[in-house]
């Protein structure tokens, strides 16, 4: 024989509140995800609109801004040289991006124990035919350290986005160093007043067998005497 027990009035509120905390977890963090995107976007346009970056293609989804950047600014990409510390915070922020998907896009369902602590059961199925579905779970702890190091993450990467910025709109800043066909780094000609120079620098270090300028102490000298002269007019 079976007795229909009420559920209590206490359990509907706890569920209710842990609904809630999950609501508020997921919304924090797709608020991070859609300012790293921003900022992302916009840093690619700056790259696309400098004389080094017109090699690149605008990107769509959140993962071709990641890639696109990373190209940018390897080892060997057209932004290299200014993109050193970009490089290392987008490398960090590798664990934050690849939860991007199951924390936006997944269906889940919140279960709570005895002690008022939440658990998201979640479920997510990838773009494209055939691809299995990716099932797992959070549970409270786990979701908040998650929010914390997304957090520090887009702090950290808006920092170096704006460093990269900077670099590229000021006109002072040293060159971009681009790889050449044969894996060797000259220096890139900018438009205007700066192209004349970068040539010249460009000769001066040829002469001296330096496939670098910035190796070559004759390339070196033009630039800094640009630079003094610079400084005159100021």
């Amino acid at each position: 024989m079976s007795v229909d027990l009420p559920i209590s009035p206490l359990l509907h509120d706890t569920h209710r509140a842990a609904l809630d905390e999950v609501n508020c977890w997921r919304g924090k963090c797709v608020d991070h995800y859609a300012r790293i995107e921003s900022w992302m976007t916009m840093a690619v346009a700056a790259m696309m609109a400098h004389p080094d970056g017109s090699a690149l293609k605008r990107p769509t989804l959140f993962g071709n801004h990641v890639a696109a950047l990373k190209t940018a600014v390897a080892a060997s990409g057209a932004f290299a040289s200014v993109g050193t510390e970009l490089r290392a915070a987008l490398t960090q922020c590798e664990t934050a991006f690849a939860a991007r998907n199951i924390v936006i896009h997944a269906t889940g369902r919140v279960l709570i124990d005895d002690r008022g602590a939440w658990l998201w059961l979640y479920r997510f199925q990838p773009a494209g035919l055939n691809k299995p579905f990716t099932e797992g779970y959070l549970t409270k702890d786990q979701a908040t350290e998650l929010e914390k190091h997304l957090r520090s993450s887009r702090d950290r990467l808006k920092t170096r986005l704006d460093q990269l910025a900077a670099r590229l709109s000021n006109p002072s800043a040293p060159p971009c160093v681009t790889p050449s066909p044969a894996g060797e780094s000259i220096m890139a000609e900018t438009k205007g007043k700066g192209s004349a120079t970068a040539q010249r620098a460009n000769a001066a270090a040829s002469k001296e067998g330096k496939s670098n300028p910035r190796t070559s102490s004759k390339a070196q000298s033009i630039l800094g005497k640009k630079g003094a002269a610079a400084k005159k007019k100021d």
